[in-house]
């Protein structure tokens, strides 16, 4: 038989956040849920319809726990907050009408994927653009300045990494969210926009990390300030022969790729106008 101990005692901390007001315990009819596409993740990749078929399969109630859901304010419906693939699992079935359900009555709409944040974020398995999504949908300052950014250059933002691999994309299609947050950070949603209109120019579909890193060091690096359009130029017509001779730089000096490749464009754009 397992040992079993007492909780750890933990000192209770200094400052403590309100705990909001008390969830409910409830059987809720699977039929009367429903999904966010704002800031869940996709449900119908290949991968999510694997994992619920499975999850439908091999139905274990020991092993499903209740999901998470918010009541809607126009009657009997239920946002799923945490659960989706569960829920799904159990329409499948078609045996399982009910699921045992934590109710928790969010502030507002903006409070939902700020909640599914809070379930989700320490989770192995939700990805950069998951969190980034369910931040811009919750009002996350650097993530909606992303999205602001993004719809200013006329870029999209791709709800999968997945969608990256697309041959259909337009110019400025990226999931590179990481690197535009962190010009986000540093220059606003005008510089997001700065880099995206940049990249658009390009003609880069998808818009890579390194091509967000690379533009962002050309035009605010001090030893480089070079105008857009010779950056765009730069980018579509000798990206992909800087790079070779980039990564070898990178390996000899130990400085980062995104610096490297900087250095190598500005070169070829400075040989090119002489």
């Amino acid at each position: 038989m397992a040992e079993l101990a007492p909780l750890p005692e933990v000192e209770r901390p200094a400052d403590l956040a309100e705990p909001g007001a008390l969830p409910a315990l409830r059987w809720i009819p699977v039929a009367s849920l429903l999904i966010s596409r704002d800031y869940q993740r996709p449900a119908d990749s290949p991968a999510a319809v694997r994992a619920i078929a499975a999850m439908a399969a091999g139905w274990d109630w020991a092993k499903v726990g209740a999901i998470v859901v918010a009541p809607m304010p126009e009657g009997e419906r239920y946002e799923v907050i945490d659960g989706q693939h569960r829920a799904a699992a159990a329409l499948a079935r078609g045996d399982i009408h009910e699921l045992p359900a934590v109710v928790i009555a969010p502030r507002d709409a903006q409070a939902r994927p700020d909640a599914f944040l809070g379930i989700n974020r320490a989770r192995r398995g939700l990805s950069p653009l998951d969190i980034f999504w369910a931040s811009a949908e919750a009002g996350e300052g650097v993530a909606c300045a992303v999205m602001q950014g993004a719809e200013a250059a006329g870029a999209r933002i791709l709800r999968r990494p997945s969608d990256a691999g697309r041959n259909d994309l337009s110019p400025g299609a990226t999931t590179a969210v990481g690197a535009l947050q962190s010009v986000a950070r540093d220059k606003g949603k005008a510089g997001v926009a700065r880099v995206l209109r940049i990249a658009i120019a390009a003609g880069l579909a998808p818009v890579l990390t390194l091509h967000v890193q690379t533009i962002a060091e050309l035009v605010w690096g001090e030893e480089f300030d070079m105008a857009d359009d010779v950056v765009a130029n730069a980018i579509a017509d000798a990206w992909d022969d800087m790079r070779d001779a980039a990564d070898l730089a990178r390996l000899e000096s130990g400085q980062p790729l995104r610096r490297c490749m900087a250095v190598e464009l500005s070169r070829w754009a400075r040989r090119v106008a002489a």
